[in-house]
């Protein structure tokens, strides 16, 4: 089954969702789930997730499959490790900004709306 970056599959059958594909326009380097399971953050070189603009930084809904409209974070450059808890996202990197602040390789965003903290 063609994918773009990113796929989801059950873990206890290793069978593939094939109705999930939103795809990425560049290299996924990093995912992580939160820890209550209600949300999967992956980053990387993208720019683009499911055809809407995610610089380097995304969440999906694990109930939905859906990419989480109103987590809006970004960097500037490439994002290599994520961290998070239930309210905020670290990630690490090679960027110099993150939420359009300045920010050296390393960040924190608010879980729920993705403000740079």
């Amino acid at each position: 089954v063609p994918r773009t970056n990113l796929l989801r599959y059950d873990i206890r059958t290793g069978v593939l969702d094939s109705a999930w594909n939103p795809g990425t326009n560049g290299t996924v380097r990093a995912v992580v789930a939160s820890p209550d399971g209600r949300r999967v953050y992956v980053g990387g070189s993208f720019t683009s997730v499911a055809g809407v603009n995610k610089y380097r930084i995304a969440a999906f809904d694990t109930a939905t499959g859906q990419l989480v409209s109103s987590f809006v974070a970004g960097t500037n450059s490439q994002v290599r490790a994520i961290a998070a808890t239930n309210t905020t996202v670290y990630v690490g990197g090679i960027f110099t900004q993150a939420g359009g602040q300045a920010r050296t390789k390393l960040a924190a965003f608010n879980a729920s709306n993705g403000a740079v903290l």
